[in-house]
């Protein structure tokens, strides 16, 4: 078995896994990450579950799927999850890899009654606030996220801590979705405006910009959010009619 870090996170190469991603696998930390990654069932495969006492509702949840449980110390869990808060529970397992965007579903939403809110993450690189942002666009019900894989922090173990899991329910449930490669969030947000969806993205102030408490939501809309340090790229460079707002 050979160790290697990738994006700042532990991975594994197990070969005998099965795993056809380049055999690559994380190692998943956190009583909420695991319990909602052991609930859904989105990943491609699973390793061994690692325990530190308790913990026996994953632990049959686990058996249940046919994954090995083992009891380990707390001093392994810190080496195995590179000393990150890991609530005596880390999971090895396959990235997630959530489903591409087909720009034909964003017409489908568009011909809805009811007012769509989709979220367009463009190049966000802090795992952090990518998580973060993950859990509240699970907690207030937006219908889609949308996350450019190019220039973007990885959905990492780090990533479904900070959402406490959410990401692995919102990938369940198809709400979490990767722009293919062959587009982009220009193509994307502008598909969108041809709908009939408003696109607004986030700013910090500044001549034209409106508040978002008093934007009323009875429309199709597309909230941008951006790079922490730049900005939303996309958002800078549109010729389309949009709205700013903080």
């Amino acid at each position: 078995m050979l160790r290697s870090l990738v994006g700042s996170e532990m991975c594994i190469r197990d070969r005998s896994t099965g795993y056809d991603d380049g055999g690559m696998m994380e190692r998943l930390y956190g009583a909420h990450p695991v319990g909602a990654a052991l609930l859904h069932k989105c990943r491609s495969s699973f390793n061994r579950l690692l325990l530190q006492g308790g913990h026996e509702d994953l632990a049959r949840r686990a058996a249940d799927a046919g994954i090995p449980v083992e009891r380990t110390s707390k001093h392994q869990l810190d080496v195995l999850s590179n000393h990150r808060p890991h609530q005596g529970v880390l999971l090895e397992c396959a990235p997630l890899q959530p489903a591409l965007l087909n720009p034909s579903n964003i017409g489908s939403m568009a011909e809805r009654s009811e007012p769509q809110l989709i979220v367009a993450l463009d190049e966000l690189h802090d795992p952090q606030n990518l998580g973060a942002i993950l859990r509240s666009v699970a907690w207030f019900g937006v219908d889609l996220c949308v996350m450019s894989q190019k220039n973007s922090a990885p959905l990492s173990p780090a990533v479904s801590k900070a959402s406490a899991g959410a990401v692995e329910t919102l990938v369940a449930e198809g709400k979490l979705q990767f722009l293919p490669r062959s587009t982009n969030m220009v193509k994307m947000l502008t598909t969108a405006a041809d709908s009939g969806f408003r696109v607004m993205g986030t700013a910090v102030g500044g001549a034209g910009v409106t508040c978002a408490s008093s934007v009323e939501r009875d429309a199709h809309t597309v909230a941008v959010f951006g790079n922490e340090g730049v900005g939303s790229v996309s958002y800078t460079h549109l010729t389309l009619p949009t709205k700013r707002i903080v």
